[in-house]
């Protein structure tokens, strides 16, 4: 298999992205209550930014991946 055929296995939004987005948002709605569970609410906050994180992170790598891609093809 040549450089040029290797395929990316990554997606820049799959259907773990989805499930956490809405999950998110009942959370928003729902679960967050600083008064009665503060830690709770923490964890929450905390798994949704390691989330979001890692999502601006994947797309980041992916657009650089892209990027050298479509230069390697130029340059050929």
């Amino acid at each position: 298999m040549t450089k040029s055929a290797t395929p990316i296995l990554i997606k820049r939004w799959g259907m773990i992205d989805t499930i956490n987005a809405c999950l998110l948002i009942i959370s928003i709605l729902f679960l967050f209550d600083f008064k009665n569970q503060p830690a709770l609410s923490y964890i929450l906050i905390v798994a949704f930014f390691i989330w979001l994180i890692s999502l601006v992170g994947k797309n980041i790598y992916l657009s650089k991946t892209n990027k050298n891609k479509s230069t390697d093809n130029k340059n050929k």
